[in-house]
């Protein structure tokens, strides 16, 4: 019985091999399509799942307040003090393991003639392997960490060093003077962790070698902690003690600074912690719950598209059956068997369809695994998950896009289709063009979004940026203390090439790492109240070099020997915060910051140091050449590659332990946006796939409609129409369900975008035109869709088209 249906189906699609290919096409894009987009989901969503306790790890947040306020969940911070681990480990029985990192700076190792600047490192608690599941291939996970100057390095890292060698009990040599023993080898980090590292130092190395302020300061930041808790621990209740916890070891201090400050700690998730928002320095890649939410959608409405062109044209079809139905009524044909007929072609269609769709995303998975950065594993065709899952989606599709012909035309009396009453109700014309309406809404919006995201984009990367940001290289020396010794006579160097036209050294730059340091201000009231802010750590002319402008005082001179210690510049932002109505009220004012007291001598105008994500913050700037790890070279746009040859000669003179390591501080400032160029570039792929089956669906539609109206064509030409106006007659209807289509989803477009738009500080204009422009490409689109069908049926012979049927 099967494979007569089967076989009853096959005869028909062959009947109408060009809708069937319609059909086909259009749903395996678009299955093709939601099963990539659930590929790139389910990867972010695995992140830190291999873990055996993950469920039982969480994140510890930091943030500040005035005694009296409530930070807001985005103020908190990942990294904060190394004192509160110990502490919770031994105050709290519900805390079954704490682990601390630190690091993330540039270390410089070398083993015999190979040397590397390493960023991509940590220090690490010994604890490290009893609260995470990252596979320790050689060594003792109990004792690798425990002692000073142990180091432990992925598979990767030993081969870059090594080679074939055997790493275990070898000696390193970092920042030229501490040796490092191999004390393990571990598996290379999942691609799926939000701590990714190269390498592993005990946390015992740092501690040996830093100020003892740097472990038991409260207010020293600069380590990641987690906590591992017993499975029988409650959370929320853990988190109630937290307020009592800081106020015991802390709340003294707190409460005698100006004004009186509290510290807040929060615990969370390590599930959680790719995709939640962070503040200050990340650990690792950062996902965006938001875009996930977006790419969602954006499967849904893809499937929804495929999914109305599939019933669509399966509903334009069973008109032209109508007939058949009845004669095969007539000989005895009972509505069950009908039902079946129309749903094994609506099958057939769809596993044709769904093993389309499997072929094309696993010959576009390389392409689309570079786009994204994604390394998804293995095959999808061999997968029996994702065979699985596409089948279910599949047979879903194919039931809904069968069911109406099925139920309907089996429905009907043999004697009112044999009549033709089917072909001239409306029901099924109604619900068409309700269908193409939707399509074209979802299509619509997407335009419009996509139109948005690039023009976001645009905006953000042409934005003045309040410094000169072309022609600078970074010079990243790893605040070498050999480099250091030598510092004046390597700029000096530098500044001799007559393509340099300054060089200056600095602790950080536009849109990298900066430290924040806790500043005493005097306020207006003239009291001094810590106040806090940013800070950049630089020599004399940095800020000339970067060209920074003035909106009061003066620049640091080198004239004044007082400016390298009793000095300090702030930007307007800290102006405002510190409560001064103008940038010239606050010079000479006093401030008091790390261990240096002096008066404020410039205010500089705003500049965005960082991303255009968020608002300029406060920023101070204080002469600490020593502190530097940096080169800033302001070079001539002429032989940009002579000049950065020559540059490494002379590097190669001067600090021939080091590797030549820069970057354009134009090209790493734009790095900032990466993942929004790469949400651009997803969005306008999915969306324009969809367009795409829309179209198709829309063809398909266009075709049908066309040859239904062939003797009307025929007529109206024999009684003098016009080419134009046939043209414009089978042309008008869709064009008018587009302008409804329009009308339905530039209102949302606008409100979903308008919130997508909130998550940036600057944000592009969000007129009307955007919506207008996009109304106006979807109706050139179905127009150019629908022209092809409308100019054939109307320069068809009329004799011909009087001769159909």
């Amino acid at each position: 019985m099967l494979k007569n249906y089967v076989t009853t189906a096959w005869r028909n699609l062959r009947k109408r091999a060009g809708f069937a290919a319609i059909n086909v096409l259009g749903l395996a894009v678009g299955l093709a399509c939601c099963l990539l987009i659930g590929l790139y989901i389910v990867d972010e969503l695995s992140f830190d799942r291999f873990h055996e306790h993950g469920e039982r790890i969480y994140r510890m947040k930091y943030t500040w307040s005035n005694l009296d306020e409530t930070p807001s969940p985005d103020h908190f911070a990942v990294w904060g003090s190394a004192a509160p681990g110990p502490l919770l480990k031994a105050e709290f029985p519900e805390v079954e393991q704490v682990v601390r990192f630190s690091g993330q700076h540039r270390l410089l190792l070398r083993y015999e003639e190979r040397t590397f600047q390493e960023e991509n490192y940590l220090y690490a608690d010994s604890t490290f392997f009893e609260v995470f599941s990252f596979p320790l291939l050689r060594g003792n996970p109990d004792h690798a960490l425990a002692g000073v100057n142990s180091i432990i390095l992925t598979e990767s890292a030993a081969q870059r060093y090594f080679g074939e060698a055997d790493p275990m009990g070898q000696t390193m040599l970092a920042y030229n003077e501490v040796d490092l023993t191999v004390t393990g080898i571990m598996a290379d980090v999942p691609s799926q962790s939000h701590i990714q590292f190269d390498m592993v130092i005990s946390m015992r190395t740092f501690e040996d070698d830093a100020p003892d302020y740097m472990f038991e300061s409260w207010g020293y930041v600069d380590f990641f902690t987690y906590v591992l808790l017993r499975p029988d621990a409650d959370v929320e209740a853990f988190q109630a003690q937290m307020p009592a916890f800081v106020d015991r070891h802390y709340g003294e201090a707190l409460r005698s600074q100006s004004p009186p400050q509290n510290v807040h700690l929060r615990f969370e998730p390590m599930y959680e912690a790719y995709l939640a928002p962070t503040r200050g320095r990340k650990m690792g890649p950062q996902g965006n719950a938001n875009n996930l939410y977006i790419f969602g959608c954006i499967g849904l409405f893809v499937l929804l598209i495929a999914g109305i062109n599939f019933t669509n044209l399966s509903t334009a079809r069973a008109v032209e059956r109508a007939r058949e139905v009845g004669v095969r009524k007539v000989v005895g044909a009972y509505r069950p068997a009908l039902i079946r007929q129309f749903l094994a072609e609506a099958a057939l269609l769809a596993l044709t369809g769904m093993a389309l769709a499997l072929v094309i995303a696993e010959v576009s998975l390389p392409a689309f695994q570079s786009l994204t950065g994604k390394a998804i594993q293995g095959s999808i065709l061999l997968d029996p998950s994702i065979v699985g899952i596409m089948l279910i989606i599949t047979l879903v599709v194919g039931g809904m896009a069968g069911a109406y012909p099925a139920l309907v035309l089996s429905a009907y009396r043999p004697v009112e289709v044999l009549k033709g009453a089917f072909q001239t109700s409306s029901k099924g014309q109604r619900l068409r063009q309700g269908l193409v309406v939707v399509q074209f809404a979802i299509s619509i919006g997407l335009i419009a979004a996509t139109l948005v995201v690039f023009q976001q984009l645009g905006y953000l990367q042409s934005q003045p940026l309040g410094f000169q940001a072309e022609q600078q290289i970074v010079l990243d020396f790893g605040a070498d203390n050999l480099v250091q010794d030598q510092r004046i006579a390597i700029l000096d160097r530098f500044e001799a090439h007559p393509n340099v036209v300054a060089a200056s050294a600095t602790r950080s730059v536009p849109g990298g790492y900066n430290p924040g340091a806790g500043t005493d201000v005097e306020v207006p009231s003239g009291a001094m109240e810590n106040l806090g802010s940013n800070l950049y750590e630089v020599d004399f002319g940095f800020m000339e070099q970067l060209g920074l402008e003035l909106a009061a005082g003066r620049f640091f001179t080198p004239a004044l020997a007082s400016d390298s210690t009793q000095a300090l510049m702030v930007n307007e932002s800290a102006a405002r915060f510190f409560g001064y109505p103008t940038p010239a009220d606050l010079v000479g004012k006093r401030f008091s910051q790390w261990g240096r007291d002096g008066e404020i001598i410039g205010v500089v105008k705003d500049f965005n140091f960082h991303s255009l994500h968020n608002d300029v913050y406060p920023l101070s700037f204080r002469i600490a050449p020593d502190n530097t790890g940096l080169f800033l070279l302001t070079v001539k746009a002429q032989d940009i590659p002579g000049t950065l040859a020559d540059l490494d000669q002379i590097w190669r003179e001067v600090a021939p332990h080091r590797p030549f390591l820069y970057d354009f501080l134009d090209d790493s400032f734009a790095a900032l946006y990466a993942s929004e160029q790469q949400f651009g570039r997803l969005f306008g792929l999915f969306a324009g796939l969809a367009i795409f089956i829309a179209c198709l669906g829309l063809f398909g539609l266009a075709t049908f409609t066309a040859q239904q109206r062939t003797k009307e064509v025929g007529v109206r030409k024999v009684l003098g129409a016009t080419v134009p106006e046939l043209i414009r007659l089978l042309s008008v209807d869709f064009l008018k369900l587009v302008g409804i289509a329009f009308a339905v989803a530039a209102p949302l477009a606008y409100f979903g975008m308008r919130e997508w738009l909130s998550g940036f500080a600057y944000q592009t204009s969000l007129g009307v035109g955007v919506f207008v422009l996009a109304g106006g490409l979807a109706l050139l689109i179905a127009l150019g869709t629908v022209a092809y069908q409308a100019i054939r049926a109307a320069t068809v012979n009329p004799v011909e088209a009087l001769r159909y049927e």
